[in-house]
């Protein structure tokens, strides 16, 4: 996978930012329609250090500003691109970075 070179390589970092709006990686997987396998592309990412927090952060900060058209559509779009397998990874993620999130047993 391309990604996974790219990164492997150190020509891109997993927090660099990609698109003409200049988002976060993990973000730009999300909300570009014309990606195939968005699911192996955020674990990929994830696995190189992205910050899971990019997305977490973004979602919930959105629906209280109202105002903004631009960042309501693209909360929208990473909500559409979340699906059970994307969000179990990312949550996976964030409790990993997190342990006082997590659960220990």
């Amino acid at each position: 996978m391309q990604v996974e070179k790219l990164l492997s390589s150190g020509q891109a970092n997993a927090n660099d930012t990609a698109g003409p709006q200049d988002l976060p990686a993990l973000v730009f997987s999300l909300t570009n329609d014309q990606l195939l396998n968005k699911t192996k592309i955020v674990k990929t990412l994830l696995s190189h250090g992205a910050d899971p927090s990019t997305v977490e952060h973004l979602v919930p900060y959105a629906e209280e500003e109202k105002g903004n058209d631009e960042e309501s559509l693209l909360v929208g779009q990473i909500r559409n691109a979340i699906n059970p397998a994307i969000r179990f990874v990312l949550l996976q993620s964030f409790t990993s970075s997190h342990p006082k999130y997590g659960y220990s047993h």
